[in-house]
């Protein structure tokens, strides 16, 4: 993936991805939106399992927070409201339970905390020693030469689509020559330690986002604060409510539902529009990259009309007859007759 990336710079393609069809991008936005909502739809109400009024309740508290802190959002424009209702969710989640007599199980049972405990003595670089160049099947990797290709693939289409969205969404500029080059070197650092393939996380960016950050400074904290996590903050995972995690994941859904669905409504097109809501459904039901190939349909559907129409406008039959060359076949002249 990394090397990828690295030839993607090389061959200079970043004109080309400024140019990416804008019913793409705001379709792909709107499905990762639509994504989000469901996946906190499943979290409260995973499949094959049985569900009481403490579950409904918990979906219909997360989603009505959502919505109302998305409201105020838009009308106030607050940089820390985000980071100031997931601390009194998670105030609010204990205190709540505390006044009651719940207990940290309860919540468990009742499905307001995560089912997933981490011990505390667990590394993260367990995985290293366990891992031993002399246990690999070396027939099996290549096996999957062609997953391993299309998980390559799937990372590239994250660059060209997450960028230019997170930009359009923030309206930060953004150079896409930095950003090959910063996801080549990323990914080639992640493949010598062994770690998942790398690129723009676009849902927890703009939630950092809307938190009031963006800078060099904040970012380096968030880096900070993530290692201090990963090295001894696992076990307080399973500490996080619910309740918190559905609301984050409804929040942002809602959000990208809204900028990239229904927003454009007034300045796109009705092809361009009926392009933006089928992409999204299409990213919602089958995946980002089916989502991408819809999108590009309709954006070759509309650039043909719209050449139509251009040819329409400039020539009509008397001149397209009149420069049309003299002492054609009259097969030839009834065709460009009909062209025209």
């Amino acid at each position: 993936t990394g090397l990828a990336f690295l030839g993607l710079r090389m061959l200079n393609l970043e004109r080309a991805i400024h140019q990416f069809p804008r019913p793409i991008l705001l379709g792909t936005m709107g499905g990762v939106g639509l994504f989000l909502i469901r996946a906190g739809y499943q979290i409260v109400f995973p499949p094959e399992a049985a569900f009481g009024f403490s579950q409904v309740l918990l979906f219909a508290l997360s989603l009505l927070l959502a919505a109302v802190s998305l409201v105020l959002e838009k009308r106030y424009k607050m940089p820390f409201q985000s980071a100031l209702t997931t601390l009194l969710i998670l105030v609010g989640v204990y205190a709540g339970a505390f006044l009651t007599g719940h207990s940290t199980d309860d919540l468990r049972r009742l499905g307001w905390l995560p089912a997933v405990s981490i011990p505390s003595g667990h590394s993260p670089f367990s995985v290293y020693r366990n891992l031993s160049i002399a246990n690999v099947d070396w027939s099996g990797l290549f096996q999957i030469v062609d997953l391993i290709a299309a998980a390559a693939l799937f990372s590239l289409l994250h660059v060209p689509i997450n960028v230019p969205s997170y930009s359009r969404y923030t309206g930060l500029p953004f150079s896409m020559d930095r950003e090959l080059l910063a996801h080549s070197a990323s990914n080639v650092a992640s493949a010598l330690f062994g770690m998942l393939p790398t690129y723009l996380a676009y849902t927890s960016s703009i939630l950092f986002c809307k938190s009031g950050a963006g800078n060099l400074r904040t970012s380096f904290y968030l880096f900070l604060s993530t290692l201090a996590v990963l090295l001894w903050g696992l076990p307080l995972v399973g500490a996080v409510p619910t309740m918190l995690i559905v609301y984050l994941a409804v929040n942002l859904g809602l959000d990208l539902v809204y900028e990239g669905a229904i927003a454009p409504r007034q300045l796109a097109r009705p092809l361009e529009y009926a392009g933006i809501l089928v992409s999204a459904v299409v990213v919602l039901l089958g995946g980002l990259v089916w989502g991408v190939v819809v999108g590009a349909g309709f954006v070759a559907v509309q650039y043909l009309r719209d050449m139509r129409q251009a040819a329409r406008a400039e020539t009509g039959p008397n001149l397209t007859l009149h420069v049309a060359r003299p002492g054609r076949p009259p097969h030839e002249m009834a065709a460009i007759r009909v062209m025209s």
